[in-house]
């Protein structure tokens, strides 16, 4: 099947968008009104949903933080209440953090960024930054 020059250059220009889409490099980040890790705003009191994803639960929010066994971690913040505010997720490892940049989300929002080459053995922690201060899940681990 001849497919033809415009067939190919549309087909070039959507996988172009959808990798502009998904994000590309080592964080990829997003603002949205559904929650992207778990699907849900719950939070265990334990903070373990899994030994490989955790919570925090917090006055205005869930924050979320997943390990993927491709070497991939993902931070998410749901907001439930309150005013409008900047937040920045991220994830630690050690005594070393990266976040990815502010995005200001108002109650039944939410912030989520992803981060590849975290070993999934290596044991990490999602991370807030927040006008009110700085929060933590429980280390994710293997």
């Amino acid at each position: 099947m001849d497919l033809g020059k415009s067939a190919i250059s549309r087909v070039a220009a959507i996988a172009c968008v959808t990798m502009v889409a998904l994000g590309s490099g080592a964080a990829s980040e997003a603002a949205s009104a559904s929650p992207q890790i778990g699907g849900t705003t719950g939070c265990p009191s334990s903070g373990y949903i899994e030994h490989y994803f955790t919570c925090t639960s917090l006055s205005n929010g869930v924050l979320q933080h997943y390990k993927y066994t491709n070497d991939i971690a993902e931070t998410a913040y749901y907001k439930t209440g309150g005013s409008a505010t900047s937040a920045a997720v991220g994830y630690g490892k050690g005594s070393s953090s990266v976040y990815a940049g502010a995005k200001t989300i108002s109650s039944g929002q939410s912030v989520d960024a992803s981060w590849s080459g975290v070993a999934y053995c290596t044991s990490t922690v999602g991370l807030l930054k927040a006008s009110s201060g700085l929060y933590q899940t429980p280390p994710a681990t293997c």
